[in-house]
């Protein structure tokens, strides 16, 4: 568990790669200040030679000091008025350097180090054991995973690596508050729209013919109840796709996916949500992050976070969870044994008076 972060440091040519098991939640925090204060938190945190995968990272910055270039991404509160309101306060704390949103994640940064993106990818299959050769031995063993009988039927001998396949799709809940994926397509001349469960690399690592089998039985929507979080638009008269996202989630999709999307053409167009609602004709209404409320929530998190922020709340319940279950253990005359000391504080760096109020002052002034 945890929410994974790698800090990334190049001066003169040479880098040095950072890592905390708790820092991706609040990363936009900890940059706000200022590069001074940025690179004081990043020295703080741990060595490492190896890379986290990439859909296993949850937000990284690289602080390119040759270039003056600060290329990050993060959680943001899981809000894309959040993510804006930080990118606006960001470009006026870092004067001087170019700020820029990781779209495919820790795929972008390690590219930057001219490592193959390809490298950090999550493994695409599962070696199977010597004594696993048969579907009845991978049940008996991984009762939780099911092998459809039609690819490996009963008896039959198991291959060396099972591929894991994409995760499938499925309609977003309309009473889910988190947001979605606008997918809208046009076809025939006629666009429609649905509210997807997923994300752009899911869609695109489904490919072409399974996503269109989803569709057959989705239900079209002419209005989402929440700002979406990333769009999908397929032309499939011009076998032509779009692609736009406020998080780090393309994951170097769908290029990695081309063999899945035969003679179509995909655009990436970054967080430009306009791109997609300009090509739908007006078939549905999605409405528009509140950049108000965004600016507000970036601001109580910043003022929380300089007093330990949710790594403090977070090892406070972890210890009255731990707490209430060896007082329940005792009263059955059990004994609970807990390992607290795994639970890894992750506290923000302590800021000089100016530097607080920059972010502060920084907020406040580039706030619509």
């Amino acid at each position: 568990m945890g929410s994974r972060a790698h800090y990334v440091i190049i001066e003169d040519g040479r880098h040095r790669n950072l890592y905390s098991q708790w820092g991706a939640h609040e990363i936009d925090l900890d940059l706000l200040p200022g590069p001074g204060s940025a690179l004081r938190f990043a020295r703080a945190q741990h060595p490492v030679e190896a890379w986290t995968d990439a859909e296993m990272c949850d937000g990284a910055a690289l602080f390119d000091l040759d270039t003056r270039t600060l290329l990050w991404f993060g959680h943001c509160d899981g809000d894309p008025a959040v993510r804006t309101a930080a990118l606006m306060a960001l470009r006026r704390t870092w004067p001087g350097w170019t700020v820029e949103w990781a779209y495919n994640g820790l795929m972008d940064v390690v590219a930057r180090l001219g490592t193959d993106p390809a490298a950090i990818r999550a493994p695409r299959a599962m070696p199977v054991a010597d004594d696993l050769r048969t579907p009845e031995d991978f049940h008996a063993a991984f009762p939780q995973m099911r092998l459809g009988p039609e690819a490996y039927p009963p008896g039959s001998l198991l291959p060396r690596e099972l591929p894991l396949g994409p995760i499938g799709l499925g309609e977003a809940d309309p009473d889910e508050p988190w947001g979605s994926v606008l997918l809208t397509v046009r076809q025939e001349g006629r666009v429609s729209a649905y509210d997807v469960d997923g994300t752009p690399a899911i869609i695109a690592e489904n490919g072409a013919e399974r996503v269109f089998e989803y569709l057959a039985s989705w239900t079209p929507r002419t209005r989402l109840p929440r700002p979406p979080v990333a769009g999908v638009h397929l032309d499939a008269d011009a076998r032509r796709a779009g692609v736009w996202t406020s998080y780090p989630d393309l994951l170097g999709e769908p290029a990695m996916s081309a063999a899945l999307w035969p003679s179509w053409r995909w655009d990436l167009w970054q967080d430009r949500s306009g791109e997609q609602l300009e090509r739908c004709d007006g078939a549905v209404a999605v409405p528009a992050p509140d950049l108000c409320a965004g600016f507000d929530r970036l601001s109580e998190r910043f003022t929380k976070h300089q007093d330990g922020g949710s790594a403090v709340e977070g090892i406070s319940m972890l210890l009255s969870v731990v707490g209430g279950l060896r007082a329940a253990a005792e009263e059955k005359g059990a004994r609970l044994r807990a390992d607290t000391g795994a639970a890894m504080l992750h506290r923000p760096i302590d800021l000089e008076e100016h530097e607080r109020k920059a972010a502060e002052t920084a907020i406040e002034e580039v706030r619509p």
